[in-house]
């Protein structure tokens, strides 16, 4: 993506990357792998230097995902950007960068945009109310509109003889 951008002459270039973490793909442990884990940004940082016309002219904002550090509990929101010790050298190579919260708030023009990163899969799927369809024999007695919205086919006039029901 980057080198499309970048290479394209005469093309216009985007105002803003949105990059949304996780930016490890393991939880980051309270003690160890920091080193790790900067080593992964400096290297952002060095894919990043080859395209010095993105880095000079463009907004780059990093938002954090469950698994990268900060200082809040894992279940609290909102959760600080990323440390500046884990991020110098990308800070330092962009000319307009930031690390922002996880939720955010970004201005565009005169609209906000508001950008969350969280794995709510789980709670939706933990949370999720299930009803059974009732047997079609119990829609017997419902009134027109009812069974109109549940999709149901509008009952005919049967006859006396007839022992569908």
């Amino acid at each position: 993506m980057f080198e499309y951008y970048s290479t394209e002459a005469g093309s216009q270039i985007p105002l803003t990357f949105i990059l949304i973490g996780s930016f490890i793909s393991t939880p980051f442990p309270v003690n160890g792998y920091s080193t790790t884990y900067k080593s992964h940004w400096d290297t952002l940082a060095d894919l990043l230097s080859h395209f010095p016309r993105l880095t000079s002219n463009c907004t780059f904002i990093f938002i954090p995902g469950p698994n990268d550090p900060w200082t809040t509990s894992p279940g609290c929101l909102p959760r600080k950007g990323i440390p500046e010790v884990f991020t110098n050298r990308v800070r330092k190579l962009c000319k307009d960068v930031r690390f922002v919260s996880n939720p955010c708030r970004l201005g565009y023009f005169t609209q906000e945009i508001c950008v969350f990163r969280g794995d709510i899969a789980d709670s939706i799927v933990r949370n999720g109310v299930i009803i059974k369809k009732s047997p079609a024999n119990t829609d017997i007695n419902l009134d027109e509109a009812t069974l109109a919205a549940r999709d149901v086919p509008p009952r005919t006039k049967r006859s006396i003889t007839d022992n569908s029901w």
